[in-house]
């Protein structure tokens, strides 16, 4: 007597398949597609972008935590408890600087650095703070000079300083995301300047930053206080 096959037994796969566990799935993908794409996407991110990327990583790796079973508990000294998924948020938050070492890579624009730092310095020199500003990294203009009006101040001492007779640039390097400052790809570019009311020459560094858009722009300048000795020719060509 032939025994009738249920629809159950005739699938390849039996079972059920648990809200929970599929949830947790999801957001096990989520998390890691979020990964992927942040270190493989995003080159020199802005500070926007990584917070941005942080927070989206927290939620997926807390929905993660929130479908896992048992309970899971994370305690900070006496004063701070968490459990389940809000754990695995605080953990995300609390390890986003060894997160942005690992997945956050940077790259070089194509650009190259040293024509943008003097087109900034002569912007300067000719005393077109306006157009000096709005070369200004965007960040820059937010945090190292609050207002035009403030930035017109600092660079007084600058036109104290007379013209620039000459300029000879002297080096560079090149730091990722320096301790204490937003996130970017920065190139310091140093220069050695002769200017007409100043005895012997001064040292000016010109940071440029970049971020996702892969071009360079002036972030900070600086200009020694002391004299230095001129370079052979009276500190080189100008620019």
């Amino acid at each position: 007597m032939k025994r009738e096959v249920s629809a159950a037994e005739d699938r390849i796969i039996v079972g059920q398949l648990k809200i929970d566990l599929l949830l947790c799935f999801v957001f096990g993908v989520i998390f890691v597609s979020v990964m992927l794409y942040f270190a493989t996407s995003i080159p020199n991110p802005s500070p926007f972008s990584f917070t941005v990327f942080i927070v989206v990583l927290a939620l997926a790796a807390a929905g993660v935590g929130a479908m896992l079973p048992g309970t899971f508990e994370l305690r900070y000294k006496k004063t701070l408890r968490a459990a389940g998924g809000f754990a695995m948020f605080c953990i995300v938050l609390a390890f986003s600087a060894k997160i942005q070492q690992t997945v956050v890579h940077y790259e070089e624009p194509k650009e190259a650095p040293e024509p943008v730092a003097l087109n900034y310095l002569n912007e300067v020199d000719s005393e077109n703070l306006k157009g000096s500003w709005d070369m200004l990294d965007p960040v820059a203009r937010a945090t190292i000079a609050r207002s035009f009006d403030d930035y017109k101040t600092v660079y007084k001492y600058r036109t104290e300083l007379g013209t620039a007779e000459s300029r000879k640039f002297t080096g560079t390097s090149v730091a990722e995301s320096p301790s204490g400052q937003p996130l970017g790809l920065y190139r310091n570019m140093v220069f050695v300047t002769k200017f007409s009311k100043a005895n012997g020459c001064r040292v000016e560094v010109v940071v440029l930053r970049a971020t996702e858009s892969l071009k360079w722009k002036p972030f900070s300048h600086q200009i020694s206080p002391s004299n230095v000795p001129c370079a052979p020719g009276e500190a080189g060509t100008t620019q």
